[in-house]
């Protein structure tokens, strides 16, 4: 799914029909996952995507996050984020931390529509409920990005090891 939001969203932003952007997408992931339903999530995606790049100022975000459910309830979702229980408890025990993105799309609503005026809180929350928290976090930090319109700061340079890791890529570049 990673690779299903630039797509989507250079699509979109092309001009291209959200009708066909999804076809695109889906025979896109098709290509290395042929799956019915995590093909139904990534029309949930697309979608979502569309909504969050082409809406009005007065649009619920969490309204918009909700009518994206696959695999989850809307009635289920909400209750987890109106909830209080301690995120480990959601995430892990009542929603997966799997890679699979059938199992980690209703983490990554959930995160989303609990967090999406604080996105720093959301991405933090899912790096420490553990699983596969990069392909959840890519996915997540997309719809965050979407929502809230602005970079949230240099995340790299926060980094402990910040400066060894660009002297690593500074060094792949120059090999080049």
């Amino acid at each position: 799914m990673t690779t299903i939001a630039p797509l989507a969203i250079g699509e979109r932003l092309r001009g291209t029909s959200l009708a066909d952007t999804r076809k695109l997408c889906r025979n896109h992931l098709a290509l290395t996952h042929p799956d019915n339903f995590l093909a139904d999530v990534c029309d949930a995606y697309v979608e979502l995507i569309d909504a969050l790049m082409f809406r009005d100022d007065d649009i619920n975000v969490q309204e918009l996050l909700l009518k994206a459910t696959r695999g989850l309830s809307r009635r289920d979702l909400t209750t987890l984020v109106e909830g209080t229980r301690p995120e480990r408890e959601v995430i892990g025990k009542q929603l997966s931390t799997a890679c699979y993105i059938t199992d980690a799309w209703p983490a990554v609503l959930y995160l989303a529509c609990k967090y999406h005026q604080e996105p720093l809180r959301a991405l933090q929350i899912n790096a420490e409920v553990g699983g596969d928290s990069a392909h959840r976090g890519a996915v997540l930090g997309v719809l965050l990005g979407l929502i809230n319109g602005q970079e949230t700061g240099d995340l790299f340079a926060r980094l402990t090891e910040h400066a060894s890791i660009n002297r690593a890529i500074e060094g792949l570049i120059e090999k080049r």
